[in-house]
């Protein structure tokens, strides 16, 4: 198994935990690699999965500044080549992202916002195409309050944006598996989110079943269909 096989199993199983809702999984996986000694080659990829693993605990409210910090702290070391470079920034702008966000001191979250800018926009200058760096715009306009430039309409667009370019990328490998791999149920998930926020209940039942089409039993699918059924009052 090649470098790059391995971290595509790591992936595999980081986003099988994290579908099933297995968070501890998801700690032993992070510290495993932590542990693991690779090639130099393979440096980046360990500090981009260090940092994926620090952020889907996060996002899970698993010690979310913790989890975020050490996230950061991982991606100090991923230095990709040219045609990485737009998941790189990508990961750093969910990640500064999220640091803001859980950030309480307002000059820390100001700090945090730049840096997420800067990211963001260095993602879409590497790859104007790369549906993961619209998924991120997309969940930071989302959840930013509107005085500082959230939306949730251009949100969603974003998010359909981001589904466009999975579907372009999946015609252009032919289903060929990729590295990175995530993004595609995070996106319908967010869509989910934000068509229940529009009360588009048909939309949002959309959402939850493409994502189980990718992976049935996902904990998220299983979370869009609780909202909604709260939503139109069956519970």
């Amino acid at each position: 198994m090649t470098a790059i096989e391995e971290f595509m199993d790591f992936e595999s199983k980081l986003l099988e935990a994290d579908a099933l809702g297995e968070f501890e999984r998801i700690e032993t996986l992070r510290c495993a690699l932590e542990a693991k000694d690779v090639p130099d080659a393979g440096h980046p990829w360990q500090a981009y999965y260090l940092a994926y693993s620090g952020i889907l605990l996060c996002e899970a409210g698993i010690n979310p500044l913790d989890n975020i910090e050490k996230a950061v702290d991982a991606l100090r070391n991923a230095h990709g080549s040219a045609e990485q470079a737009a998941e790189f920034y990508a990961i750093a702008a969910l990640a500064h992202s999220h640091f803001a966000a859980a950030l309480l001191n307002p000059l820390g979250k100001a700090k945090m916002g730049l840096r997420y800018e800067k990211a963001i926009n260095c993602a879409y200058e590497a790859d104007s195409e790369n549906p993961r760096v619209f998924y991120v715009e997309a969940v930071s306009v989302f959840h930013k309050p509107r005085m500082v430039g959230g939306n949730k309409k251009k949100a969603l667009t974003l998010m359909r944006e981001a589904i466009e370019c999975f579907d372009a990328r999946e015609k252009r490998f032919g289903g060929q598996p990729e590295l990175p791999n995530w993004g595609l149920c995070e996106t319908w998930y967010a869509i989910g989110q934000a068509c229940l926020h529009f009360n588009d209940f048909d939309q949002a039942e959309e959402a939850a079943g493409k994502i189980e089409a990718v992976k049935p039993g996902h904990r998220k699918a299983k979370a869009l269909r609780v909202r909604l059924k709260k939503k139109i009052g069956l519970d």
